[in-house]
Protein backbone atom coordinates (compact mmCIF):
# COMPACT_ATOMS: atom_id res chain seq x y z
CA UNK A 1 0.00 0.00 0.00
CA UNK A 2 1.95 3.40 -0.69
CA UNK A 3 0.67 6.78 0.93
CA UNK A 4 1.45 10.29 0.04
CA UNK A 5 2.13 13.71 2.27
CA UNK A 6 3.81 16.95 2.15
CA UNK A 7 6.91 18.62 3.26
CA UNK A 8 8.12 16.48 6.79
CA UNK A 9 11.33 19.15 7.54
CA UNK A 10 12.93 16.58 9.93
CA UNK A 11 11.53 16.31 13.08
CA UNK A 12 9.47 19.46 12.59
CA UNK A 13 6.46 18.22 10.24
CA UNK A 14 6.99 14.84 11.68
CA UNK A 15 3.81 14.20 13.49
CA UNK A 16 1.40 13.88 10.36
CA UNK A 17 3.54 10.20 9.97
CA UNK A 18 2.26 9.38 13.52
CA UNK A 19 -1.56 9.04 12.49
CA UNK A 20 -3.86 6.29 13.63
CA UNK A 21 -3.78 4.89 9.84
CA UNK A 22 -0.28 4.66 9.31
CA UNK A 23 0.90 3.25 12.47
CA UNK A 24 -1.63 0.04 10.79
CA UNK A 25 0.94 -0.26 8.00
CA UNK A 26 3.99 -2.68 7.51
CA UNK A 27 7.90 -2.30 6.32
CA UNK A 28 5.62 -3.81 2.48
CA UNK A 29 3.94 -0.30 2.87
CA UNK A 30 5.15 2.87 1.68
CA UNK A 31 4.79 6.33 2.81
CA UNK A 32 6.18 9.24 -0.08
CA UNK A 33 7.19 12.60 0.85
CA UNK A 34 7.04 15.19 -2.07
CA UNK A 35 10.19 17.00 -1.20
CA UNK A 36 11.78 18.77 2.14
CA UNK A 37 11.98 15.27 3.71
CA UNK A 38 14.60 16.63 5.96
CA UNK A 39 15.97 13.26 7.04
CA UNK A 40 19.57 14.50 5.63
CA UNK A 41 19.50 18.13 6.58
CA UNK A 42 21.50 18.62 10.08
CA UNK A 43 25.45 16.97 9.73
CA UNK A 44 25.14 16.43 13.73
CA UNK A 45 21.67 15.49 13.98
CA UNK A 46 21.65 12.80 11.00
CA UNK A 47 21.88 10.02 13.03
CA UNK A 48 19.18 10.97 15.45
CA UNK A 49 16.69 11.63 12.46
CA UNK A 50 17.62 8.48 10.64
CA UNK A 51 16.99 6.24 13.52
CA UNK A 52 13.83 8.07 13.76
CA UNK A 53 12.06 7.71 10.63
CA UNK A 54 13.52 4.01 10.71
CA UNK A 55 11.35 3.56 13.69
CA UNK A 56 7.85 4.08 11.54
CA UNK A 57 6.40 0.96 10.52
CA UNK A 58 6.30 1.67 7.03
CA UNK A 59 9.19 2.56 4.61
CA UNK A 60 10.11 6.18 3.97
CA UNK A 61 10.48 7.44 0.18
CA UNK A 62 10.97 10.86 -0.84
CA UNK A 63 11.80 13.27 -3.88
CA UNK A 64 14.62 15.75 -2.88
CA UNK A 65 13.08 18.87 -2.53
CA UNK A 66 15.09 22.71 -1.41
CA UNK A 67 15.71 22.32 2.15
CA UNK A 68 17.72 18.88 1.75
CA UNK A 69 21.69 18.54 2.62
CA UNK A 70 23.06 17.59 -0.81
CA UNK A 71 26.34 16.73 0.20
CA UNK A 72 24.55 14.09 2.45
CA UNK A 73 22.60 12.89 0.02
CA UNK A 74 24.74 12.74 -2.55
CA UNK A 75 27.77 10.57 -0.22
CA UNK A 76 25.10 7.73 0.19
CA UNK A 77 25.94 5.08 -3.21
CA UNK A 78 23.46 5.05 -6.16
CA UNK A 79 21.24 1.88 -6.40
CA UNK A 80 18.40 0.59 -8.64
CA UNK A 81 15.54 0.21 -6.43
CA UNK A 82 12.10 -1.01 -8.56
CA UNK A 83 12.88 0.38 -11.42
CA UNK A 84 14.51 3.39 -10.76
CA UNK A 85 17.90 5.30 -9.29
CA UNK A 86 17.74 5.63 -5.39
CA UNK A 87 19.97 6.50 -2.55
CA UNK A 88 19.42 4.23 0.33
CA UNK A 89 19.56 6.20 3.23
CA UNK A 90 18.57 3.19 5.51
CA UNK A 91 16.98 0.27 5.36
CA UNK A 92 13.88 1.18 4.68
CA UNK A 93 14.77 4.96 3.63
CA UNK A 94 15.10 5.58 0.57
CA UNK A 95 15.81 9.41 -1.59
CA UNK A 96 13.48 8.42 -5.11
CA UNK A 97 16.43 10.48 -7.61
CA UNK A 98 15.22 13.14 -9.83
CA UNK A 99 13.77 11.72 -13.47
CA UNK A 100 13.23 8.24 -12.50
CA UNK A 101 10.07 5.97 -12.56
CA UNK A 102 9.38 3.41 -9.74
CA UNK A 103 7.25 0.64 -10.27
CA UNK A 104 5.59 0.07 -6.80
CA UNK A 105 2.59 -1.93 -5.69
CA UNK A 106 1.02 -1.87 -9.55
CA UNK A 107 1.31 1.63 -10.17
CA UNK A 108 4.19 3.88 -11.94
CA UNK A 109 5.54 6.33 -10.47
CA UNK A 110 7.61 9.67 -11.82
CA UNK A 111 9.48 11.31 -10.03
CA UNK A 112 11.87 14.74 -10.50
CA UNK A 113 12.82 16.53 -7.01
CA UNK A 114 14.39 19.80 -6.42
CA UNK A 115 13.04 23.78 -5.91
CA UNK A 116 14.19 26.86 -5.35
CA UNK A 117 14.79 27.93 -2.16
CA UNK A 118 13.00 31.41 -1.63
CA UNK A 119 14.92 32.05 1.86
CA UNK A 120 18.00 31.21 0.26
CA UNK A 121 19.66 34.70 0.76
CA UNK A 122 18.95 34.28 5.48
CA UNK A 123 20.84 30.40 4.52
CA UNK A 124 24.72 29.92 4.79
CA UNK A 125 26.01 27.72 1.50
CA UNK A 126 27.06 24.29 2.39
CA UNK A 127 25.49 24.37 5.95
CA UNK A 128 21.38 25.61 5.35
CA UNK A 129 21.62 25.89 2.04
CA UNK A 130 23.05 23.95 -1.25
CA UNK A 131 23.40 25.05 -4.80
CA UNK A 132 22.26 21.59 -6.02
CA UNK A 133 18.52 22.19 -4.64
CA UNK A 134 17.79 23.37 -8.47
CA UNK A 135 17.56 20.36 -10.99
CA UNK A 136 19.71 20.64 -13.66
CA UNK A 137 19.95 19.54 -18.01
CA UNK A 138 21.15 16.30 -17.04
CA UNK A 139 18.25 15.87 -14.73
CA UNK A 140 15.88 16.59 -17.34
CA UNK A 141 17.61 14.76 -19.73
CA UNK A 142 17.40 11.52 -17.59
CA UNK A 143 14.31 12.47 -17.36
CA UNK A 144 13.23 12.71 -20.75
CA UNK A 145 15.27 9.28 -21.30
CA UNK A 146 13.29 7.47 -18.88
CA UNK A 147 9.76 8.80 -19.87
CA UNK A 148 10.13 7.80 -23.23
CA UNK A 149 10.57 4.10 -22.86
CA UNK A 150 6.98 4.87 -21.02
CA UNK A 151 6.03 6.47 -24.34
CA UNK A 152 5.47 9.42 -21.61
CA UNK A 153 2.67 7.85 -19.78
CA UNK A 154 2.81 7.10 -16.08
CA UNK A 155 0.17 6.47 -13.54
CA UNK A 156 1.51 9.11 -10.53
CA UNK A 157 4.07 12.34 -10.65
CA UNK A 158 5.68 13.40 -7.74
CA UNK A 159 7.50 16.27 -7.67
CA UNK A 160 8.64 19.18 -5.28
CA UNK A 161 8.13 22.10 -7.04
CA UNK A 162 5.25 22.54 -9.93
CA UNK A 163 4.97 23.73 -13.33
CA UNK A 164 5.72 27.11 -14.08
CA UNK A 165 1.96 27.50 -15.68
CA UNK A 166 0.66 26.46 -12.23
CA UNK A 167 2.28 29.19 -9.73
CA UNK A 168 -0.76 30.95 -9.96
CA UNK A 169 -2.54 28.41 -8.07
CA UNK A 170 -0.51 27.45 -5.49
CA UNK A 171 -1.68 29.06 -2.72
CA UNK A 172 -5.24 28.93 -3.51
CA UNK A 173 -7.94 30.08 -5.64
CA UNK A 174 -6.76 33.69 -4.79
CA UNK A 175 -3.46 32.76 -6.39
CA UNK A 176 -1.26 34.57 -3.62
CA UNK A 177 2.32 34.21 -3.41
CA UNK A 178 3.04 36.56 -1.22
CA UNK A 179 6.62 34.37 0.26
CA UNK A 180 8.11 35.31 -3.11
CA UNK A 181 7.24 32.48 -4.91
CA UNK A 182 9.99 32.81 -7.58
CA UNK A 183 10.03 30.96 -10.75
CA UNK A 184 13.08 28.65 -11.45
CA UNK A 185 14.30 25.94 -13.47
CA UNK A 186 12.63 23.47 -11.79
CA UNK A 187 9.07 25.13 -13.00
CA UNK A 188 10.26 25.42 -16.64
CA UNK A 189 11.75 21.48 -15.97
CA UNK A 190 8.41 20.55 -14.97
CA UNK A 191 6.47 22.56 -17.91
CA UNK A 192 8.16 20.82 -20.70
CA UNK A 193 7.87 18.11 -18.74
CA UNK A 194 3.70 18.40 -18.61
CA UNK A 195 2.92 19.53 -22.05
CA UNK A 196 4.50 16.21 -23.34
CA UNK A 197 2.66 13.83 -20.05
CA UNK A 198 -0.20 11.38 -19.64
CA UNK A 199 -0.90 10.96 -15.96
CA UNK A 200 -3.41 10.48 -13.50
CA UNK A 201 -2.81 12.73 -10.85
CA UNK A 202 0.75 14.84 -10.19
CA UNK A 203 1.25 15.51 -6.35
CA UNK A 204 3.86 18.16 -4.82
CA UNK A 205 4.46 19.54 -2.26
CA UNK A 206 6.93 22.99 -1.51
CA UNK A 207 4.21 25.56 -1.33
CA UNK A 208 2.94 24.60 2.23
CA UNK A 209 -0.61 24.26 1.68
CA UNK A 210 -3.12 21.34 1.25
CA UNK A 211 -4.66 22.51 -2.24
CA UNK A 212 -6.50 20.71 -5.16
CA UNK A 213 -6.09 22.14 -8.56
CA UNK A 214 -8.89 19.84 -9.72
CA UNK A 215 -8.84 17.66 -11.75
CA UNK A 216 -5.48 16.96 -12.32
CA UNK A 217 -3.14 18.06 -9.21
CA UNK A 218 -2.79 18.26 -5.46
CA UNK A 219 -0.22 20.76 -3.64
CA UNK A 220 0.37 18.76 -0.39
CA UNK A 221 1.39 19.91 2.64
CA UNK A 222 -0.25 18.52 6.07
CA UNK A 223 -2.22 16.18 4.28
CA UNK A 224 -1.43 12.28 3.91
CA UNK A 225 -3.42 10.76 1.08
CA UNK A 226 -3.91 7.36 0.20
CA UNK A 227 -2.61 6.56 -3.38
CA UNK A 228 -5.33 3.66 -4.38
CA UNK A 229 -8.20 6.26 -3.62
CA UNK A 230 -6.64 7.60 -7.50
CA UNK A 231 -5.91 4.85 -9.03
CA UNK A 232 -8.96 4.40 -11.13
CA UNK A 233 -8.65 8.07 -12.33
CA UNK A 234 -8.38 8.55 -16.39
CA UNK A 235 -5.30 9.87 -17.84
CA UNK A 236 -4.89 13.65 -18.35
CA UNK A 237 -3.20 14.80 -20.95
CA UNK A 238 -0.25 17.58 -19.85
CA UNK A 239 -0.62 19.29 -22.72
CA UNK A 240 -3.72 20.59 -21.77
CA UNK A 241 -3.17 21.83 -18.62
CA UNK A 242 0.07 23.62 -19.47
CA UNK A 243 1.20 27.04 -20.97
CA UNK A 244 -1.98 28.98 -22.72
CA UNK A 245 -4.50 26.65 -21.46
CA UNK A 246 -3.30 26.19 -17.81
CA UNK A 247 -6.47 27.01 -15.50
CA UNK A 248 -3.72 28.60 -12.77
CA UNK A 249 -1.75 31.00 -14.67
CA UNK A 250 -0.05 33.92 -12.76
CA UNK A 251 -2.56 36.59 -12.55
CA UNK A 252 -2.27 38.61 -16.17
CA UNK A 253 -4.06 41.90 -16.05
CA UNK A 254 -1.16 43.51 -14.71
CA UNK A 255 1.85 41.61 -15.65
CA UNK A 256 4.72 43.72 -16.61
CA UNK A 257 3.25 46.64 -15.19
CA UNK A 258 4.86 49.55 -13.66
CA UNK A 259 4.32 50.03 -10.50
CA UNK A 260 5.77 52.62 -7.73
CA UNK A 261 5.17 53.69 -4.69
CA UNK A 262 4.35 56.67 -2.19
CA UNK A 263 4.37 55.88 1.24
CA UNK A 264 6.00 56.42 4.84
CA UNK A 265 8.96 54.44 7.15
CA UNK A 266 6.24 51.52 6.41
CA UNK A 267 6.93 51.29 2.72
CA UNK A 268 11.30 52.67 3.04
CA UNK A 269 13.68 49.99 2.50
CA UNK A 270 17.54 50.50 2.43
CA UNK A 271 18.61 50.99 -1.64
CA UNK A 272 15.43 50.81 -3.29
CA UNK A 273 15.05 55.20 -1.82
CA UNK A 274 16.37 58.42 -2.91
CA UNK A 275 19.74 59.76 -1.67
CA UNK A 276 19.04 61.63 1.94
CA UNK A 277 15.66 60.15 2.27
CA UNK A 278 14.73 58.96 5.67
CA UNK A 279 14.85 54.71 5.37
CA UNK A 280 13.43 52.38 8.15
CA UNK A 281 14.21 49.17 7.23
CA UNK A 282 18.12 49.59 7.18
CA UNK A 283 20.63 48.33 8.87
CA UNK A 284 20.54 46.37 12.18
CA UNK A 285 16.59 46.77 12.36
CA UNK A 286 16.18 44.47 9.07
CA UNK A 287 17.56 42.12 11.35
CA UNK A 288 15.59 43.05 14.08
CA UNK A 289 12.21 43.14 12.26
CA UNK A 290 12.92 39.70 10.60
CA UNK A 291 12.45 42.47 6.99
CA UNK A 292 15.55 41.59 5.37
CA UNK A 293 15.04 41.10 1.62
CA UNK A 294 13.59 43.01 -0.93
CA UNK A 295 10.99 40.62 -1.26
CA UNK A 296 9.79 41.01 2.57
CA UNK A 297 8.70 44.38 1.72
CA UNK A 298 4.81 44.18 1.72
CA UNK A 299 4.78 46.05 -1.71
CA UNK A 300 6.87 43.90 -3.35
CA UNK A 301 5.09 41.22 -2.04
CA UNK A 302 2.58 42.55 -4.48
CA UNK A 303 3.87 43.59 -7.02
CA UNK A 304 5.21 39.93 -6.96
CA UNK A 305 1.75 38.65 -6.43
CA UNK A 306 0.20 40.23 -9.39
CA UNK A 307 3.43 39.85 -11.83
CA UNK A 308 4.21 43.50 -12.14
CA UNK A 309 7.79 45.04 -11.45
CA UNK A 310 8.98 47.62 -9.48
CA UNK A 311 9.24 51.21 -11.30
CA UNK A 312 10.17 53.12 -8.31
CA UNK A 313 10.00 53.79 -4.81
CA UNK A 314 9.19 57.35 -3.23
CA UNK A 315 8.68 56.77 0.43
CA UNK A 316 10.21 59.10 3.49
CA UNK A 317 9.93 57.87 6.71
CA UNK A 318 8.43 60.01 9.06
CA UNK A 319 6.34 61.50 5.84
CA UNK A 320 2.83 63.60 6.52
CA UNK A 321 0.21 63.80 3.62
CA UNK A 322 -0.53 67.60 5.33
CA UNK A 323 1.38 70.62 3.84
CA UNK A 324 1.97 72.22 6.82
CA UNK A 325 4.89 69.26 7.87
CA UNK A 326 8.20 68.92 5.80
CA UNK A 327 9.25 66.04 3.52
CA UNK A 328 5.06 66.33 2.70
CA UNK A 329 3.91 63.79 -0.21
CA UNK A 330 2.29 66.80 -1.75
CA UNK A 331 5.73 67.97 -2.68
CA UNK A 332 6.45 68.29 -6.75
CA UNK A 333 9.82 66.49 -5.99
CA UNK A 334 8.22 63.76 -4.08
CA UNK A 335 5.60 63.70 -6.61
CA UNK A 336 7.97 63.89 -9.71
CA UNK A 337 10.29 61.29 -7.75
CA UNK A 338 7.25 58.10 -8.54
CA UNK A 339 9.08 58.47 -11.89
CA UNK A 340 11.80 55.94 -13.20
CA UNK A 341 13.10 55.11 -16.67
CA UNK A 342 9.75 55.19 -17.52
CA UNK A 343 6.07 56.83 -16.21
CA UNK A 344 4.68 54.49 -13.48
CA UNK A 345 1.10 52.58 -15.11
CA UNK A 346 0.13 52.09 -11.39
CA UNK A 347 0.92 53.71 -8.25
CA UNK A 348 0.32 52.49 -4.76
CA UNK A 349 -0.60 55.03 -1.89
CA UNK A 350 -0.16 54.07 1.66
CA UNK A 351 -0.16 57.19 3.40
CA UNK A 352 -1.34 59.13 6.57
CA UNK A 353 -0.18 57.05 9.61
CA UNK A 354 1.90 59.79 10.48
CA UNK A 355 -0.61 62.75 10.53
CA UNK A 356 -3.29 60.12 12.10
CA UNK A 357 -0.56 59.15 14.84
CA UNK A 358 0.92 62.93 15.69
CA UNK A 359 -2.57 64.45 15.99
CA UNK A 360 -1.13 66.85 13.88
CA UNK A 361 -4.50 69.11 14.46
CA UNK A 362 -3.79 69.69 18.13
CA UNK A 363 0.06 69.40 17.87
CA UNK A 364 0.99 71.61 14.60
CA UNK A 365 -2.12 73.85 14.69
CA UNK A 366 -3.63 71.33 11.70
CA UNK A 367 -7.71 70.10 11.58
CA UNK A 368 -8.94 67.73 9.55
CA UNK A 369 -9.40 70.18 6.80
CA UNK A 370 -5.60 70.55 6.53
CA UNK A 371 -5.36 66.39 5.75
CA UNK A 372 -7.95 66.34 3.23
CA UNK A 373 -6.63 69.44 1.56
CA UNK A 374 -3.42 68.13 1.51
CA UNK A 375 -4.35 64.36 0.39
CA UNK A 376 -6.61 66.03 -2.48
CA UNK A 377 -3.46 68.11 -3.56
CA UNK A 378 -1.79 65.34 -3.72
CA UNK A 379 -3.48 63.26 -5.78
CA UNK A 380 -4.34 66.42 -8.47
CA UNK A 381 -0.50 66.43 -8.76
CA UNK A 382 -0.02 62.44 -9.52
CA UNK A 383 -3.28 62.79 -11.84
CA UNK A 384 -1.59 65.21 -13.73
CA UNK A 385 1.72 64.09 -14.38
CA UNK A 386 0.62 60.42 -14.98
CA UNK A 387 -2.50 60.98 -16.24
CA UNK A 388 -2.77 57.15 -17.33
CA UNK A 389 -1.94 55.81 -13.99
CA UNK A 390 -4.09 53.37 -11.68
CA UNK A 391 -3.93 54.69 -8.63
CA UNK A 392 -4.70 52.38 -5.38
CA UNK A 393 -5.24 54.33 -1.90
CA UNK A 394 -5.11 52.70 0.91
CA UNK A 395 -6.92 53.79 4.18
CA UNK A 396 -4.18 54.77 7.32
CA UNK A 397 -1.82 51.86 8.04
CA UNK A 398 -2.58 51.75 12.54
CA UNK A 399 -1.51 49.16 15.54
CA UNK A 400 -3.85 48.38 18.21
CA UNK A 401 -2.10 49.96 20.63
CA UNK A 402 -2.79 53.36 18.83
CA UNK A 403 -6.27 52.66 18.39
CA UNK A 404 -6.29 52.03 21.86
CA UNK A 405 -5.18 55.50 22.73
CA UNK A 406 -8.46 56.49 21.66
CA UNK A 407 -7.61 58.52 18.67
CA UNK A 408 -10.19 58.22 16.11
CA UNK A 409 -9.05 56.23 12.71
CA UNK A 410 -12.49 56.85 10.87
CA UNK A 411 -12.69 60.53 10.14
CA UNK A 412 -9.05 59.72 7.97
CA UNK A 413 -10.30 56.73 6.08
CA UNK A 414 -13.43 58.76 5.73
CA UNK A 415 -11.55 61.56 3.70
CA UNK A 416 -9.40 58.92 2.01
CA UNK A 417 -12.56 57.55 0.70
CA UNK A 418 -14.25 60.38 -0.90
CA UNK A 419 -11.29 61.49 -2.92
CA UNK A 420 -11.00 57.79 -4.03
CA UNK A 421 -14.58 58.62 -4.91
CA UNK A 422 -14.02 62.13 -6.69
CA UNK A 423 -11.04 61.04 -8.02
CA UNK A 424 -12.37 57.55 -9.58
CA UNK A 425 -9.37 55.89 -7.78
CA UNK A 426 -9.17 52.49 -6.24
CA UNK A 427 -9.41 52.15 -1.98
CA UNK A 428 -7.60 49.68 -0.29
CA UNK A 429 -8.59 49.05 3.38
CA UNK A 430 -6.10 50.06 6.24
CA UNK A 431 -4.70 47.44 8.03
CA UNK A 432 -4.83 47.40 11.93
CA UNK A 433 -1.92 45.06 13.15
CA UNK A 434 -1.44 43.63 16.72
CA UNK A 435 1.80 44.48 18.81
CA UNK A 436 3.31 40.90 17.61
CA UNK A 437 2.98 41.70 14.01
CA UNK A 438 5.34 44.61 14.58
CA UNK A 439 9.00 44.59 15.70
CA UNK A 440 8.80 48.19 17.93
CA UNK A 441 5.00 48.32 18.52
CA UNK A 442 4.71 50.59 15.16
CA UNK A 443 6.19 49.00 12.81
CA UNK A 444 5.37 46.37 11.21
CA UNK A 445 8.11 42.90 11.41
CA UNK A 446 7.94 40.01 8.10
CA UNK A 447 4.74 38.55 9.24
CA UNK A 448 2.76 42.16 9.64
CA UNK A 449 4.32 43.02 6.30
CA UNK A 450 2.43 39.80 5.04
CA UNK A 451 -0.71 41.10 6.66
CA UNK A 452 -0.52 44.27 4.59
CA UNK A 453 0.37 42.32 1.31
CA UNK A 454 -2.64 40.02 1.86
CA UNK A 455 -4.72 42.94 2.20
CA UNK A 456 -3.72 44.67 -1.10
CA UNK A 457 -3.73 41.35 -3.13
CA UNK A 458 -7.00 40.84 -2.09
CA UNK A 459 -8.42 44.37 -3.68
CA UNK A 460 -6.23 44.18 -6.60
CA UNK A 461 -6.90 40.45 -7.45
CA UNK A 462 -10.86 41.14 -7.42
Amino acid sequence: MVYITGDTHGMGDFFKLLSPELSKLSKKDYVIIAGDCGVLFDSDKKEQVINLYSYLPFSVLFVDGNHENFDLINSYPVEKWHGGKVHKIADSIYHLMRGQIFEIDGSTFFTFGGALSFDKKRRIEGISWWADELPTNDDFSEAITNLSKYNYTVDFVITHDCPYSWMGGVKGSRKLMYEGFLASASNEYLENILFKLRFRKWFFGHYHMDTELFPVAIELYQQVLKITDFTNCGYNNGSEYSGDKSLWKKPDRFSGKKVSILGDSVSTFEGTLPKKYYVHYKGRTRDESGVRDLFDMWWMQVIHSIDAVLCKNDSFAGSCVSPLTKHNATLLRRIKNLEGDDKPDIIFIMLGTNDFGRELHTKSGCNMFTFFAGYRKMVERIKKYYPNAEIYCSGVYATDMMLQQGHDIKSYNDCIKEIVETYSLHYVDGVVLQKKDTHDGLHPNNVGMTKIARKWVECLLV
